[in-house]
């Protein structure tokens, strides 16, 4: 029983050796609150919506031809760009080798008669 308990003292002894964090000059502390996101010309007592919001509100407009905007329409107005580029490229595809064809093919009518 003692052999067990010295045992898994000795893993949590490693375990938190293991985790230590060795940190040095270059990295950068992370912080989950930000305060100079926080609009300083509204009271929070008035509108703290205003208070917390205003300054991202300013930097992340709305699109005008949209009526909501993020991360999920970004993405769907990314993928749509890329297939229609996609298939833009094959007709371009799709056209030149339509056009070799009819060429072999006139090729092939012109060596052949007689």
């Amino acid at each position: 029983m003692k052999k067990t308990v010295f045992v898994c003292m000795v893993l949590v002894a490693v375990v938190f050796a293991a985790c230590k964090s060795t940190k040095t000059g270059d990295e950068q502390v992370y912080s989950p609150f930000d305060s100079t996101s926080l609009d300083s010309t509204v009271n929070p007592g008035d509108d703290f919506f205003a208070w917390v919001n205003n300054k991202w509100l300013e930097s992340n407009p709305i699109p005008a031809d949209k009526a909501s905007f993020g991360s999920f329409h970004m993405l769907d107005d990314n993928s749509l760009t890329t297939l229609r580029i996609s298939m833009e490229k094959l007709q371009v595809l799709m056209q030149l080798k339509a056009l070799t064809r009819k060429k072999w093919v006139t090729f092939g009518l012109v060596v052949w008669i007689p």
